[in-house]
This record gives structure tokens, C-alpha cells and sequence, in this order.
């Protein structure tokens, strides 16, 4: 702008904030913050979620960006009222914008560049008094006018508007005029002054004017600008992709690299090219066209260094070259190192010192040694003993990590006696500990198709907490008395020491169910599975040790309780989704590989059969267990999950879809557009198949938080219907479920107990636990 030292150069983007006045609009509400989110089909466009707002805010160009990358938390203010476009025009003008090649957009409004001008106004003015609140104040102020001018009859929602809309100060040029739209939103409260709006009045006028604040009614794009970065993404410091020269560079050596990330969402950035800043297989192979040929070929590992305002694009540092990118080994790198997924190998050697010392044993009849953990005698005293209970696990055919089990006895009145039973990974794993550290940083056990990253060392995540069969194993265990359709009549909860006697897999599960469903018993089909599986040779494992050495394998008994679980279960499934709750289920696709070189050869859609749903049900029963016992003995401290509801401007456009295409979907409720589904997927399969699929698009995401931090009523999960849930049943692979389970133990050691509970994940007929 005018007064700019010439000796600089210009700035491309604007200055971020200094801390004080950030500090000071985050305190009065005229800034927020959120976690911003780059479109990947428009890297020009970014949203960020406000809670109770309809609409993402957008940011619209990289100017709005300003020099923020995916996953960046920022600190930003959203526009006045009258620079929101109509929601229907954004739609438009996303699929007709372009982007420049300078990382600006084609293209300009009228309304943009006068703002533009207001806003270097008011900067000058600034400059010469140093009050930034001023000179954003400027825009906002002028803007409250012209709203209430357009949108007759909304004076008052302008003026509230006026108050908590603010304008960044912007330094670009007139000629980089960001036509693009883009969304965020901000999930900082919003404090107004003396005579603003109070933060919820805030949000309700936000909202408000998203809704339904455009001409006739209707709704409206929140729009904002980015001053400050809060915390940066650790998307900045390992980022893989390719490297190039610069256009028209045709130089040898490395004097004008680029490099091009393999994310669309990420930007295209310099390369450093210090002699210290670059590996010298880089440096050598850049001086001459056939290695710079292999390099193009090759994928490598970058980190974002500097962004600074005159820079279009940031700079990076290449820090390591992983090879050539057609090969399986280096895709597979390139997967681990961009996301930090820590491998099996790669603990600590301070967390692997935080593991038991297990005994080893010879085995004379096999000539091998073993280890043998045994369950500590203080821990018997505390706990129930399930090892007279005939306990069996079902899971994946190729599962080593098992986080749950179940039982099933039935009861002289019919009824029947379910118990749900998790491994216990916090006696092992210490709180504050460097184990308990390094399993938080990796926050769950990664799958890839041919390797297992696992949250926890070998030693625990498949053996000494991993619930096989024929060894003792600590538990958390939930046991109900229900009907013999799975109606809750009461419910125990505390911890359990089992002795699994079998490992069936979902397909063995499954031809037990089916027999049992023709009028046989499943015995046949349980014994010729582990016939099959004899040597280690298939999925099943039973506790072979004899009745005389306390196995309690029994084909017979095992197949009534699988039958039995899945009677009840059935009945428990219907129950919830005639009260709500809803499925979206997506093709799930699996690789066959060829077994020498590991590569894939085929794919084909996983197979979702009743004994997955069987599984399912009793560990969402124990989910929402675990979620009301810690809600209520830590009502400001407990971990829940929530899920919102949806989307309401998409959920109105999937019905509008639907109709077109001569479809009848009704998404007024979960319920209801589960029932819409349902008749879909009998009357017209390609239409559920798409309208299934469109379904996901509307729906947020589940996320973890603390009781203390949102109201009572914002606890519940949209599409399970549950009014309390968490993640209780996978502590092995999923450290979110590690914490629940210690706040579990918390409340078992305090003395709250679940007692008095009637119903299911759906029922709160119980009483408050009694310590």
C-alpha cells in the first residue's frame, strides 16, 4: 500500500496479526478459532465448522487463506453480513471460477475490491495510529448500513451483525481480486463488549442470517479472512510428492526446484536449495537430465520451512528421497511417513522398559518355549472370577489383537445371563508413564493391507491383554440379565478376570447361525471349523488343554450361546432402529495379494454378515453402559461421544435430488431416512446404492468430549439414537477407550455402580448410581 518501504519487497499476502490484538479480538468475540479444512477438488477454498452456525464459513482464495494449510487451527474473522453471497450463487460459481496460475482466482466483484478499498483506508490510517481494532471496525461499520438497505426488514439482525462482524486487515494488491468462495468456520465462543449480543445471541444471529438472511429469505455463505495461525498442522512437517524445476528453468543443477505434493489439498512449494538444506542424491541427480528424469519418477519427503508474506508459495525443505514411486515398498513409505504412523518396531526403548517381565516355560511334548503370564494373586482378590464361565470371542478371521468376548447362559425363567467382557490394557499401561505417552501419540493401531502398525507392543496388544483362548486374562466386564430378546432387567459392571474357550471367526459364527436358523443345532458346523483349523491351519482356536485342566470347550453349549446372543441381538437391533437410529453402509473393499512379491492381484467388497451385527450390538450395549456410569459419577469430567445432526441445507438437497430422480426420501429424521433406505434397497437397488451414498455427504462426524464442556442436551448420538456413548470395547487398538476404561476404574474404586438399569442403548429407565 502507499507509505510501503521500496527497499522491501511487496507483500503477496497479508501480515498476521500480532499476538496482543489477537488476544484482544478472541477476548471481545470479533475473532474465533477452528481447525481449517482445504478443499481437495479446490485448494483455493478452505471451511472451518462453527457450532449452531448451518453453514461452514468459507475462506474464499488464498488471499482469505492467507498462507494456512490444511489442518492449521487459525485464528480468523468472519466478514460483514453484506459480503456473504447467496448460498445457491456459491454453488454456481464453483463450478465456473478458475484458478490462476499466481494462486489467485479469475474474475472480481464489485463488492470485493470496494472492500478492499475500505479495508487499505482504514490500514493507512492504522499504520499511522497503531489501533488495529479501529480499522476494522471501519468496514464493519460501514458495512451494517448497506445490509439493512438490502435486506429490508432486518435491520435489528443487521445491526447485531454489525457489532460482532469484523474486517482482517488485508495489504494485497486491487489486481488479486479472489473470486473463489471458500468455507470455514470458527468453534471459539464469541464475547460481544457492553451492548453486544452475548456469545450464545452471537451464535443465534450467525445463524440466523446464514439461514435465512439473503434476499426473499433466503440463505447465505458466511465468508472470512484468516489473521493468525494458532497452532500449526503437523501436516507441515512431513509432506511427500514429487520434484521438478521451475517453469521456463531449464538450467542444470538445483538452482530452481519445485516441489508438488501428492496431497491436492496441500500447496505447491519452493525448495530450499542450500547445500546444507538438500540431500546430495537430490543436488547430484538435479545436475544432469537423466537424473532429474529418475527424480520426477521418484517420491520424495519434504518439510514446509517459511511462508513468508512475499512469497506466492511457501518454501521446503527435502529432507529424505524414498524412491521410485511405481514401487509397492515406497508407496507404502511415503503412506506411513506423511501421516507419522509409528511402526512395530519403533517403541521407545523407555516405553518398552515400562513391560512386565513374563517367564519363559519349555514345553516338553512340543520342544518349544513359551511365555506364561499369570493373573498376580491381589488382583483375583478384586476382581469376579469368570473362569468357571464359558467365554468365547468372535472376530475377523485373521484377528491377533482381541479386545472383547462374550457369554451367554440362560436363566429358569428364559431369560438369559449376557456377559460382555475387555481386556484390561490399563493395568498394564501406566498413566503418565512412557509407554502410556508413546501409546496417546499414536492413538491407534494402524491397518494396512499387508502390516499392522499397533498402538502397543507385541508383547501386550497380542498376548498379555489380548484375549485368547486357554490363558487367564484381566477384563472390564459388563453382565446383564435380559428377556430372551435382549430386554435389559438388570446390569453389573466391574472388573473380571476370563479364560476364553474358543476364538471363532465371523464366517464359523455365521454357519452356526444359519444352521441353527434351518432347524440344526450348529454343532456340525462348529466341529468341522475346528477340524479345519487343527495345527494353526484356519481362523478358529479353541482351549484344547481338557475339562480336567479347566477347559471349558464345548461345541454344543457353544453353538446354543452363539444362537442364543444372535436371537437376542436380533430383537435388540430391531428395537433400535424403530427407535431412531441409522445405518449408511459403505462398501468396504479387501485385496487378495499374491503371496511372494505382496502385491495385490484382486480386490473384492468385504462380506457384512448377521454375526458381525450379533458383535455389534452387544458392544454398542456395553458402550453406552461404560458412557452412563462415567457421566454420571464425573458429570463435568466425563469422555463421551457425540455425534450432531446433520447438515440441514444438505439434508434438504438430498431430498430435492431424490425427488428428481423419481426417488421418494424422506430426511426429516434418522429414523425416517433410515426407513426411506430400507425401501429403497427392496424396491429399487441402484437408486439405494446412490441415494445410500449421497446420504454420507450431509452427516458430521463423531467426535470425543468432555461432560464439563457442552451442554446435557448436545451429549447424544445422532445415528445410534443414544442419548449417552463412548468407546469403551477396543482399548488395544484405540486409546480413547484406554481413558474410559481408567475413568471407569475411577468410578468402580469410588463406588458408583450402575444399578437399577432397565432397557437398552436406547431405555434410561435407571435410576442415578449410588456411591
Amino acid at each position: 500500500w502507499r507509505g510501503a518501504d521500496p527497499r522491501k519487497p511487496p507483500k503477496r499476502y497479508a501480515e498476521f496479526w500480532p499476538r496482543k490484538e489477537v488476544d484482544k479480538g478472541l477476548e471481545d468475540g470479533s475473532l474465533r478459532v477452528g481447525v481449517m479444512r482445504v478443499s481437495a477438488r479446490r485448494r483455493h477454498e478452505a471451511y472451518v465448522t462453527v457450532d449452531g452456525v448451518p453453514h461452514d464459513v468459507k475462506f474464499d482464495g488464498f488471499d482469505s487463506m492467507n498462507r494456512t494449510v490444511d489442518g492449521d487451527v487459525v485464528v480468523f474473522a468472519i466478514d460483514p453480513v453484506e459480503y456473504w453471497p447467496p448460498l445457491e450463487e456459491r454453488l454456481e460459481k464453483e463450478k465456473e471460477t478458475p484458478a490462476r496460475a499466481d494462486g489467485a482466482c479469475a474474475g472480481g466483484r464489485a463488492k470485493q475490491r470496494q472492500r478492499k478499498r475500505e479495508a487499505r483506508a482504514a490500514a493507512e490510517a492504522a499504520a499511522a495510529t497503531g489501533d488495529f481494532a479501529d480499522a476494522n471496525l471501519v468496514s464493519s461499520r460501514t458495512g451494517a448500513a448497506t445490509t439493512a438497505r438490502e435486506n429490508g426488514g432486518s435491520d435489528a439482525l443487521s445491526r447485531g451483525m454489525s457489532d460482532l462482524s469484523v474486517h482482517p486487515l488485508e495489504d494485497d494488491d486491487d489486481d488479486d481480486d479472489d473470486e473463489d468462495e471458500d468455507d470455514v468456520s470458527g468453534d471459539e465462543r464469541v464475547s460481544g463488549g457492553a451492548g453486544s449480543p452475548g456469545p450464545d445471541e452471537e451464535t443465534r444471529l450467525l445463524a440466523e442470517a446464514a439461514r435465512s438472511g439473503g434476499v426473499g429469505g433466503g440463505p447465505l455463505r458466511p465468508v472470512g479472512r484468516v489473521v493468525a495461525v494458532h497452532e500449526t498442522s503437523p501436516r507441515r512437517d512431513v509432506v511427500t510428492g514429487y520434484l521438478d524445476r521451475a517453469d521456463g528453468d531449464s538450467a542444470g543443477g538445483a538452482g530452481a526446484l519445485r516441489f508438488f505434493p501428492s496431497d491436492p489439498k496441500l500447496p505447491f512449494m519452493r525448495v530450499e536449495t542450500r547445500e546444507t538444506a538438500l540431500p546430495p542424491e537430490v543436488r547430484v541427480a538435479a545436475a544432469s537430465a537423466k537424473g532429474m528424469e529418475t527424480l520426477r519418477k521418484s517420491l520424495v519427503v519434504a518439510r514446509l520451512d517459511s511462508w513468508p508474506p512475499a512469497q506466492t508459495h511457501p518454501s521446503c525443505v527435502v529432507t529424505e528421497v524414498l524412491g521410485d514411486a511405481e514401487d509397492l515398498a515406497t508407496a507404502t513409505a511415503a503412506l506411513v511417513a506423511e501421516h507419522a504412523v509409528l511402526g512395530a518396531s519403533a517403541f521407545s526403548d523407555e516405553a518398552l522398559r515400562c513391560l512386565p517381565e513374563v517367564p519363559v516355560f519349555f514345553d516338553p511334548a512340543t520342544g518349544e518355549s513359551h511365555r506364561r503370564w499369570t493373573v498376580p494373586e491381589r488382583e483375583r482378590l478384586t476382581r469376579r472370577d469368570f473362569t468357571k464361565t464359558r467365554v468365547v470371542s468372535i472376530d475377523p478371521p485373521t484377528a491377533r489383537d482381541l479386545d472383547d468376548a462374550l457369554h451367554c447362559e440362560r436363566l429358569p425363567d428364559g431369560g438369559l445371563k449376557v456377559g460382555v467382557h475387555i481386556a484390561d490394557v490399563s493395568f498394564f499401561v501406566e498413566a503418565g508413564s512412557a509407554l502410556d505417552s508413546e501409546a496417546r501419540l499414536r492413538g491407534t493401531s494402524t491397518y494396512l493391507v499387508n502390516e499392522v502398525m499397533p498402538m502397543l507392543p507385541r508383547l501386550l496388544c497380542e498376548d498379555l491383554c489380548s484375549l485368547n483362548p486357554g490363558v487367564e486374562r484381566l477384563t472390564f466386564s459388563a453382565e446383564w440379565e435380559m428377556s430372551a430378546e435382549g430386554d435389559v432387567r438388570a446390569e453389573w459392571f466391574g472388573r473380571g478376570v476370563i479364560r476364553s474357550c474358543a476364538k471363532l471367526d465371523y464366517g464359523t459364527a455365521q454357519a452356526v447361525i444359519d444352521a441353527r436358523d434351518a432347524g440344526g443345532s450348529g454343532v456340525e458346523a462348529l466341529e468341522e471349523a475346528v477340524a479345519a483349523s487343527e495345527g494353526g491351519n484356519g481362523p478358529v482356536r479353541i482351549d484344547d488343554a481338557g475339562a480336567e485342566n479347566g477347559s471349558l470347550w464345548d461345541a454344543k453349549e457353544v453353538a446354543r450361546a452363539v444362537g442364543d446372543l444372535n436371537r437376542a441381538a436380533r430383537a435388540m437391533r430391531a428395537r433400535r432402529f424403530a427407535g431412531g437410529a441409522l445405518r449408511l453402509d459403505q462398501a468396504k473393499l479387501l485385496f487378495r495379494l499374491d503371496q511372494h512379491t505382496g502385491s495385490p492381484v484382486s480386490v473384492f467388497p468385504y462380506q457384512t454378515r448377521e454375526s458381525n451385527h450379533l458383535v455389534e450390538e452387544f458392544m454398542l450395549l456395553a458402550n453406552a453402559a461404560a458412557a452412563r456410569l462415567v457421566a454420571r459419577s464425573f458429570p463435568e469430567k466425563a469422555m463421551l461421544r457425540c455425534h450432531p445432526p446433520p447438515n440441514e441445507r444438505k439434508l434438504a438437497e438430498l431430498e430435492q435430488f431424490a425427488r428428481e430422480q423419481g426417488l421418494q426420501v424422506d430426511a426429516s429424521s434418522a429414523a425416517a431416512l433410515h426407513r426411506s433406505l430400507v425401501r429403497l434397497r427392496e424396491s429399487h437397488r441402484d437408486g439405494y446404492e446412490i441415494v445410500q451414498l449421497l446420504a454420507t455427504l450431509p452427516m458430521q462426524l463423531a467426535r470425543y468430549f468432555s461432560t464439563g464442556a457442552q451442554d446435557p442436551e448436545t451429549w447424544g448420538h445422532y445415528a445410534l439414537a443414544a442419548p449417552r456413548y463412548t468407546h469403551f470395547t477396543s482399548p488395544i487398538r484405540r486409546y480413547p477407550d484406554v481413558l474410559v476404561h481408567r475413568q471407569v476404574a475411577a468410578a468402580l474404586d469410588a463406588g458408583f455402580t450402575p444399578s437399577g438399569f432397565r432397557g437398552g442403548i436406547l431405555g434410561e429407565r435407571d435410576a442415578a448410581p449410588t456411591p
